[in-house]
């Protein structure tokens, strides 16, 4: 019995069975396993169709054609960056350089807002609205609510006309033409023909050299004014020479009124 325990406590190896070369193998075969899941990781997230913007839409815009906001943007997201990655890859695409990119493409928007999507790409923008007719010289150009150029005008086309007295001033689009307190004076001053005399404006005149606005009436006589004191004032002013000097009769002589004076006008007549 003692002979039986020896012999089973005794260890024995096959002098004949090499286990490198067993290991060897399945290190290789792990490596071989792990670059396949890593390729397969970097095709699924990088290359598959599946995180690829395919589709690019766009919303809100009217005057701009939406097909070439899309184009701009399809060509932003054609390529590869680093010669490996594709820019059209949704964890890729930088929204924020596309937003800026728009803004700076086109001259006429306000704001670009692009948003990701899987398997596309959802851009709203919001343009500047033509809000005055500018004329320099013998050519007029649309304006935005901020005084900033949009394009150019065809004869007739729109109204509330502003024009500069400075007749070689060059027009650009998205260059601020106009003051933006010479515009606000200009709105109030539209306001006030309209509901307060019931006499319809025809054309504003900046002058920035005597820092006066000349609104010029349908009914031939203008009105002079001082954009850089209070509005409110000088038209309070007109308002009482036209109600206790001036009727309908008398402003057919009428050429102007000046009513840059505070409570004192100025006036001409035929």
């Amino acid at each position: 019995m003692k002979r039986v325990r020896d012999f089973h406590s005794q260890s024995w190896e096959n002098p004949f069975f090499d286990r490198s070369g067993h290991d060897s193998r399945m290190r290789i075969f792990c490596s071989i396993g792990f670059i396949a899941i890593v390729v397969g990781i970097i095709y699924v997230f990088v290359y598959s169709p599946f995180f690829r913007i395919s589709r690019v839409t766009v919303s809100g815009a009217t005057a701009t054609d939406p097909v070439r906001i899309e184009s701009v943007v399809s060509q932003t997201l054609g390529g590869y960056d680093y010669y490996i990655v594709p820019k059209d890859n949704y964890f890729y695409v930088n929204t924020i350089g596309i937003n800026n990119y728009l803004m700076t493409k086109f001259s006429n928007l306000i704001s670009a807002n692009a948003k990701k999507k899987f398997g596309r790409l959802d851009v709203a923008v919001v343009e500047r609205q033509p809000t005055y007719r500018l004329i320099i010289g013998d050519k007029s150009y649309f304006l935005d609510q901020e005084g900033k150029g949009l394009c150019e005008a065809a004869v007739g086309e729109g109204d509330a006309l502003v024009a500069l007295s400075n007749a070689s001033v060059d027009f650009k689009a998205g260059k601020p033409m106009v003051q933006s307190g010479w515009l606000q004076a200009v709105s109030d001053l539209h306001k006030y023909f309209a509901t307060q005399v019931g006499i319809r404006d025809q054309l504003y005149k900046l002058d920035a050299i005597n820092s006066d606005i000349e609104v010029v009436t349908v009914e031939g006589w203008s009105a002079i004014f001082d954009p850089q004191s209070d509005i409110k004032d000088q038209l309070k002013t007109l308002t009482s020479a036209l109600a206790g000097k001036f009727n309908r009769d008398d402003r057919k002589k009428l050429l102007y009124i000046d009513a840059r004076f505070g409570d004192k006008i100025f006036y001409k007549s035929n």
